[in-house]
C-alpha cells in the first residue's frame, strides 16, 4: 500500500471517530488548498527567480484550551520549491527545484467569540518540515546560449531532511451545522533553516560550490472541521 492511501485510509478512520469526539476539546479536520512557494537565496551570485505553484492537503487538529485559545496542528503532504539562478560574468545556472515534504506545524491559535455563526481567528507558531521526495532541473547557459542540462529525478541527496520555518496566519470558520465548521484563511510560512545540503553541486561547472536557500510560502487555507 503506497503512502498516499495508507494517509487516505487514516484520515478515514480519524473522522469516523469525529463523532465520538463532538464534546471533548479536539476537533479533527480535512484541509486542501494552493500554495505558492519560493527560494531565498543567501550565496553569493545566486537571485531568486520566480515562484512555485503547489498543493497542500492533510488532517487538522485542534486542541481546545479555552473557549478562545487553542494549540493547533496537521499533518499534511505538501508540494513547494522555487526557481534560483548563479549569474556571474557570462554565465547562468538556472535550478528549479521540487520539494514533497511532511509538514507538522505546532501553532497557538487565538479566536474571537462567536458573532453570527462565524469565528475569526489567528494563529502563529513554529512550523516543522520532513522532506520525502525531491527532484530538481538545472539549466547551463554561456553568453545566452545553453551548452549543459541536467534532470534529477531523485534529488533527495541535495536537500537536508528536516527544515523550520515560523508560521503567522488568519482567517474565519463558518458553522455550517452540528460539529461542521468551514475554514478559510491565508497562512505565510517564512523559512530560516538552509534547504540545500551541502552535497549540491554544478556538475557541469564543478570550480563553483552550490548555494544555501530557505523556502518560504504562501498558502491560501480550505477546510473543514468536525
Amino acid at each position: 500500500m503506497n503512502m498516499k492511501k495508507q494517509f487516505l485510509l487514516f484520515a478515514a478512520l480519524l473522522l469516523m471517530s469525529a463523532g465520538a469526539m463532538a464534546q471533548s476539546p479536539v476537533k479533527l479536520g480535512l484541509k486542501a488548498h494552493p500554495l505558492f512557494s519560493y527560494m531565498r537565496p543567501s550565496s553569493d551570485y545566486h537571485e531568486r527567480v520566480s515562484p512555485k505553484l503547489g498543493f497542500s492537503y492533510g488532517l487538522m487538529i485542534d486542541y481546545n484550551l479555552t473557549d478562545n485559545y487553542a494549540f493547533a496542528t496537521e499533518f499534511s503532504i505538501t508540494s513547494l520549491g522555487g526557481k534560483v539562478e548563479f549569474s556571474r560574468m557570462d554565465t547562468a545556472i538556472e535550478t528549479s527545484l521540487n520539494m514533497r515534504n511532511i509538514e507538522i506545524p505546532l501553532t497557538l491559535k487565538l479566536k474571537t467569540n462567536d458573532i453570527n455563526g462565524i469565528t475569526y481567528y489567528g494563529r502563529f507558531g513554529l512550523g516543522t518540515s520532513f522532506n520525502i521526495k525531491s527532484s530538481t532541473k538545472i539549466k547551463y547557459q554561456a553568453s545566452n546560449a545553453v551548452f549543459g542540462e541536467e534532470d534529477i529525478k531523485n534529488a533527495n541527496r541535495y536537500i537536508n531532511p528536516i527544515q523550520l520555518s515560523l508560521i503567522i496566519g488568519g482567517g474565519m470558520q463558518y458553522e455550517i451545522g452540528d460539529n461542521l465548521s468551514f475554514m478559510a484563511g491565508i497562512t505565510y510560512s517564512n523559512g530560516f533553516t538552509n534547504v540545500v545540503s551541502n552535497k549540491f553541486q554544478y556538475k557541469k561547472k564543478p570550480e563553483l560550490s552550490g548555494f544555501d536557500a530557505t523556502v518560504s510560502y504562501f498558502a491560501i487555507n480550505l477546510g473543514l472541521l468536525f
